[in-house]
């Protein structure tokens, strides 16, 4: 119950980042904000991570595994930026939403993770509520093959966390990815450089700050509980991101768009009662 707790809150708040990245993204380059994000959280939390490593030595195969977890991230997301580039972002969440799907079936083939009959149906059940809530419109542009490259890779992501989550403590693992993504991201960031406004410093940070710490409620769920149970709760990121929505720009969700939304609150209840009573047994 703690990893899906701790999933719970990062799905709500990482849309919190998405949002002010969107606002300032009518100034500024969105893959420049995004190498911005690695930056605060490298400024946050690697401070933290080489403190840790003070009690910890990382052997070599870590450090591989770690380098390959952050290329997966930042693959994830750079496709997904080239993805929303082409085609409506509707279209786009409808294929990066086969995250769940890959990751739940590549924990039980590589991780060796059961997934039971009703955590395939809870998985069915919030694919099913994403699709509703973000309609795509089944196009075949290129951007659509980016979008299903995105979700396939970020499926890959959650799976190489709960690996890395068993041996390397939380805050070296973030701390490797805030500072790995920074580099593999910095000739994006050149590319696409814009001098930041001074107001717009705070507005940065706490994007930044958000999404670090979302990232390391992540690891530490991992930690705790089988990617396949934390895996449909991918899908609460609608909820977080209609709220966000609503709140930054007045976006009222449609009545259709509520089904959707209940049908995910559905799947998350259905995951939280699964794995208490998988505990309790």
């Amino acid at each position: 119950m703690t990893g899906v707790g701790l999933m719970t809150f990062a799905m709500l708040i990482l849309p919190v980042s998405d949002g002010v990245v969107k606002l300032l993204s009518d100034e500024y380059p969105i893959l420049f904000l995004n190498w911005a994000r690695y930056i605060v959280g490298a400024v946050i939390f690697l401070p933290l991570a080489l403190n840790a490593l003070r009690k910890y030595r990382l052997p070599n195969s870590q450090i591989s595994a770690l380098s390959g977890r952050t290329v997966l991230h930042v693959c994830a997301v750079s496709l997904y930026f080239l993805a929303i580039a082409r085609v409506p972002i509707a279209d786009a969440l409808g294929a990066y939403f086969v995250a769940p799907l890959v990751a739940s079936t590549l924990a039980v083939v590589l991780l060796k993770e059961q997934l039971t009959r009703t955590q395939t149906v809870a998985l069915l059940i919030g694919f099913g509520g994403a699709m509703i809530v973000v309609r795509p419109g089944g196009s075949t542009d290129v951007g659509m093959l980016y979008a299903v490259g995105s979700g396939i890779v970020f499926g890959m992501f959650l799976v190489s966390t709960r690996r890395a989550s068993q041996s390397v403590p939380a805050l070296v693992t973030l701390g490797f990815q805030c500072a790995l993504g920074t580099l593999l991201l910095f000739p994006v960031a050149l590319y696409f450089w814009t001098p930041v406004q001074l107001q717009d410093v705070l507005m940065i940070a706490l994007a930044g700050g958000v999404w670090a710490i979302g990232h390391l409620a992540i690891i530490h769920a991992f930690r705790h509980t089988a990617a396949s149970t934390l895996s449909p709760l991918v899908y609460l990121e609608i909820l977080g991101g209609a709220g966000v929505g609503y709140w930054l720009f007045g976006n009222m969700p449609s009545a259709i768009t509520v089904l959707g939304i209940a049908l995910v609150i559905i799947s998350g209840i259905v995951v939280q009662r699964t794995a208490f009573n998988a505990t309790a047994t």
